[in-house]
């Protein structure tokens, strides 16, 4: 128990040293300390996928840090022994989780998924009433091919838009600087059924997103969707990918899809609802509300 009391100790000094030094400059403590946390804040979604993953995978760390302090607690007698012991286990658990790659314990994951679904068995394979022409490849060459420099397109969706289905992409600055101060003006909808798809003319559609899929800091639709998340679904869910739709009034949307992680001790994944994102263009205040809580709404999987 010695190593949780050292653990202690170290956040009970530390607390203290940032308490003492609040009371000796309190204005600058109240700059340095509200400035921190505001750019934790808002960098929260730089470092959800790393939350998510100690979520999924948290009985592994629990099992880990328990083999550890058995290591250290057998070989605390001996200071050199101790430490020689604590490196060697560290590299024995990175060697062994860095060679199976945690597939062992993902398979079990959508095992304990699988076994909770009703299983029917089909007579005959189901048949498709759409069929793309071109393949994704395909419409990705031919989109980059049609753009000028300073643009580029994000992965094509084979999406459906009342009646027919069309690929659908945004058309995105290419350059970084753009990337951070330009937004998307506009994106591609290419009937699906088309021999030979025509980017030009009226399948480029007009729109005003100051959000992206491949934009960059705030400005990224993935981390928008993130900010936007309460406390339990900042744990739990992730967003997976963008696609363009139409609304019921006509009007082009940013929808991404979510993935819901469910479970403690062998979590899966499944269907977590839409995040939607509206136009509108880029304001200071707009920068502002993004940039500390995220864009769009979410919608439940029921509602849907």
């Amino acid at each position: 128990m010695q190593i949780f009391s050292q653990f202690y100790w170290l956040c009970r000094n530390t607390l203290k040293g940032l308490w003492g030094f609040a009371r000796r400059r309190p204005v600058l403590a109240f700059a340095l300390y509200g400035g921190g946390a505001a750019l934790f804040f808002i960098l929260r979604a730089q470092y959800q996928p790393l939350v998510l993953e100690v979520r999924k995978y948290f009985p592994l760390i629990v099992l880990g840090v328990i083999m550890l302090w058995v290591v250290v607690e057998k070989f605390r007698s001996s200071r050199w022994r101790g430490k020689a012991a604590t490196l060697l286990a560290v590299a024995v658990l990175g060697a062994i989780g860095y060679s199976v790659r945690l597939e062992p314990y993902r398979y079990v994951m959508l095992y304990v998924r699988y076994r909770t679904l009703s299983i029917v068995t089909l007579d005959q394979l189901p048949v498709t009433g759409y069929e793309r022409i071109q393949p994704l490849h395909s419409v990705r060459v031919n989109a980059r091919e049609a753009m000028a420099e300073t643009e580029s397109a994000s992965n094509p969706d084979f999406v459906r838009i009342g009646g027919e289905y069309r690929w659908t992409m945004a058309i995105e600055p290419s350059y970084r600087f753009l990337k951070l101060t330009d937004h998307v003006r506009e994106l591609f909808s290419i009937p699906a059924t088309t021999p030979s798809p025509n980017f030009f003319g009226q399948n480029r559609k007009k729109v005003e997103f100051d959000v992206g899929e491949n934009l960059i800091l705030g400005r990224r639709s993935a981390a928008c969707a993130i900010k936007s998340f309460g406390i339990l679904r900042y744990f739990s869910y992730e967003p997976a990918d963008v696609k363009y739709l139409l609304d019921d009034n006509g009007e082009w949307v940013q929808v991404i899809t979510l993935i819901r992680w469910r479970g403690w001790i062998f979590p899966w994944p499944e269907f977590g609802g839409v995040h939607v994102i509206k136009q509108g263009r880029a304001t200071m205040w707009g920068a502002v509300k993004r940039a500390f809580f995220g864009a769009g709404e979410w919608i439940a999987p029921e509602d849907i």
